[in-house]
């Protein structure tokens, strides 16, 4: 799947216990995923749908170079770097295709905030560690942040 999104989404932020991936065709970006145990269930859902919390996210360009931000809604903010629009980040436009490689929901804006910057002072292996799931460096990253 050349042009698709991949996804890891973790739904409790402390514990980690719900992890999903999965590929989705970047044209059908307007999906959320039932990350209950067990479940893959895949539904569309609407744009305030994805406004639970603060995320985490990670996107790969073309040069496989990763830039990492912070949102309320994923999708949206994805959509908006895609676009090249003004609403991009500057260190993206002009490297098209994206890719969504990792989301994480945070409890607040101030904790997103603070992983952010921790998670942008990381080596790249971390990073390539942390969009694989490493859960020991996730915790390392909240540690006193919550």
């Amino acid at each position: 799947m050349d042009n698709a999104i991949t996804f890891g989404v973790y739904t409790d932020f402390m514990a980690a216990n719900s992890v999903a991936r999965l590929s989705i065709p970047a044209d059908q970006v307007n999906y959320d995923v039932n990350l209950a145990e067990g479940s893959s269930d895949i539904k569309p859902v609407t744009e305030s749908a994805t406004d639970a919390g603060w995320f985490l996210y990670f996107i790969r360009t073309r040069h496989n170079t990763l830039y990492c931000g912070v949102t309320t809604n994923v999708i949206r903010r994805f959509r908006e770097h895609n676009s090249g629009s003004v609403r991009a980040a500057r260190a993206l436009r002009g490297k098209a295709p994206l890719q969504l490689d990792f989301s994480w929901l945070l409890p607040s804006k101030s904790v997103a905030l603070k992983v952010e910057y921790r998670a942008k002072r990381l080596s790249r292996p971390q990073k390539e560690r942390l969009i694989a799931g490493d859960r020991a460096l996730q915790q390392r990253l909240l540690h006193d942040v919550a």
